[in-house]
């Protein structure tokens, strides 16, 4: 009997490990993912390359049109922007379109990029032709019932930086 006891013993507990590997990922709370936020803001900030960033509060009630949802870099004749840079904290996933703006008032979007509220970094390609861009356009969307908070930057290059 010592034997047979010992088995299930043994099948139990190997059963609850697996069950604990099972378990949801660690989603920070409100505080923890608005610290989390703002490091990654000065992070951003502190770029050389930084064109302009934006950090913000998103929940599924946040409408697209809600100015905390969008951020807009006017841009000088002397830089070229190269890249989107977003990041969520908290729960849920959100969606981040990123655009361009020529002067002729065309607008090119890239995305809707959706990313998971985890903290992970994501970029945003931008076409190489983006010399006539005169306004960069981020926007930020939650998406189901995501509660988070969002960071956003552009990079770019100054024009007398570059070879042609």
């Amino acid at each position: 009997m010592g034997t047979r006891m010992m088995m299930m013993t043994c099948t139990m507990l190997g059963a609850a490990a697996v069950l604990t590997g099972c378990a949801q990922p660690h989603q920070d709370t409100l505080p923890e993912a608005e610290a989390k936020a703002e490091a990654f803001m000065q992070e951003l900030s502190a770029d050389e390359d930084n064109l302009g960033s934006f950090s913000s509060r998103v929940t599924s009630n946040t409408a697209p049109e809600d100015d905390d949802a969008n951020f807009n870099v006017t841009l000088d004749a002397k830089v070229w922007p190269t890249q989107g840079v977003v990041a969520c904290f908290g729960k849920g996933n959100a969606e981040f379109v990123l655009s361009l703006v020529d002067a002729d008032g065309s607008t090119v979007s890239n995305g809707p990029v959706e990313i998971a509220c985890d903290g992970t970094q994501k970029t945003i390609e931008l076409d190489e032709a983006t010399e006539a861009i005169g306004l960069v356009s981020l926007s930020v969307s939650a998406v189901d019932d995501a509660e988070a908070f969002v960071v956003g930057g552009v990079r770019g290059t100054s024009v007398l930086n570059t070879r042609e």
